[in-house]
């Protein structure tokens, strides 16, 4: 258990909680604790009641109970995950209570400030827990960046990370939306009284929880666009190679046809008994008489020539369409 006396700047380190009730006594004072150090809670005046109301929630909250204000913040970090450290906050008159806070009470205290009041210890609060989050911001936008690489440049499957990344991003907004609703509230309190300086760096607060939630939508904007890119660049692949897949079926069509025509005839020739010079019609089609040849040409046309002229006819129309697409 560490403190502040924010009247004289002076850090009491290892503390008790007689001692800093009557230290309590000579001025305002910040009192961080650690999270197995609340049943020491009523000792300052904070009820278990008021402690269990704002432990029981997962997102920020701000309550208000006779004239204490108490806050849940949290503390997000980025690690392949986003990583929460719950940190409470009770104030009022003349005393500061938080659990979870040493590094900020410590770095406080190096300011050196004289004549603090708790009022400015929490909005130096508010403004560490600011800075957190931008740092957060610039180190979601390294990640955004190396995922649009992966996909848009090295054409790399990220879309299992894509949709991670996304609800991450998501989870994230959904805390600095709340926490900007606690900068609303506390600009309205009445149980403690912010001065200009104080409602300043409260402006300065929101501001930077806004300019946050504005970077979180424009990282889900980002994410969402270079999956659509992607998605058209495998579309596009899969289209050009279906494109070389139907070319090498005409080609083996072709191949197949024009070597089906010496099959052909060496099956006819092949027939025993065959009329080379059949005189003997086998038809009569319009009054005209079929011969044997004259059938066995014909089908030879219907079944070499023509197929041959139709695949030449598709490949030169693909031809045209490939050097002279039309215009959208």
């Amino acid at each position: 258990m560490e403190a502040i006396l924010l009247g004289s700047g002076r850090h009491l380190k290892g503390a008790t909680p007689g001692s800093l009730r009557k230290e309590l006594k000579k001025g305002p004072l910040w009192v961080d604790i650690h999270e197995n150090e609340t049943g020491s809670l009523h000792e300052f005046g904070i009820t278990n009641a008021l402690f269990r109301t704002v432990k029981s929630s997962e997102l920020p909250i701000y309550y208000e109970f006779n004239k204490t204000i108490a806050l849940f913040l949290l503390r997000l970090k980025f690690a392949g995950d986003i990583q929460k450290e719950r940190v409470y906050i009770f104030a009022r008159h003349g005393l500061l209570l938080t659990i979870n806070c040493k590094k900020q009470l410590e770095a406080f205290s190096q300011l050196g400030r004289g004549q603090a009041s708790v009022e400015a210890a929490l909005c130096y609060l508010l403004l560490s827990s600011s800075e957190d989050n931008e740092r957060l911001m610039e180190e979601l936008e390294i990640n955004v960046e190396s995922m649009q690489d992966k996909l848009i440049r090295r054409h790399e499957m990220q879309a299992d990370k894509v949709l991670f990344a996304k609800r991450m991003i998501l989870s994230v907004n959904k805390v600095l939306w709340h926490e900007r609703e606690i900068m609303f509230y506390l600009r309205n309190c009445t149980s403690l009284e912010f001065g200009q300086t104080e409602r300043a760096q409260l402006d300065e607060a929101h501001n930077s929880l806004l300019y946050c939630v504005d970077l979180n939508s424009t990282f889900r904007e980002i994410l969402t666009d270079s999956l659509d890119v992607y998605h058209t660049i495998v579309s596009n692949k899969i289209n050009n190679a279906i494109k070389r897949l139907t070319i090498v079926t005409v080609v083996l069509a072709i191949i197949a046809t024009v070597t089906s025509i010496p099959n052909t005839i060496a099956t006819i020739l092949g027939i025993p008994y065959l009329p080379i010079e059949a005189k003997t019609k086998i038809m009569q089609i319009y009054g005209m008489d079929i011969y044997p040849w004259d059938l066995i040409l014909v089908l030879l046309l219907l079944g070499s020539a023509i197929p041959s002229y139709m695949l030449y006819w598709w490949w030169e129309k693909v031809r045209r369409e490939s050097e002279h697409p039309p215009a959208h």
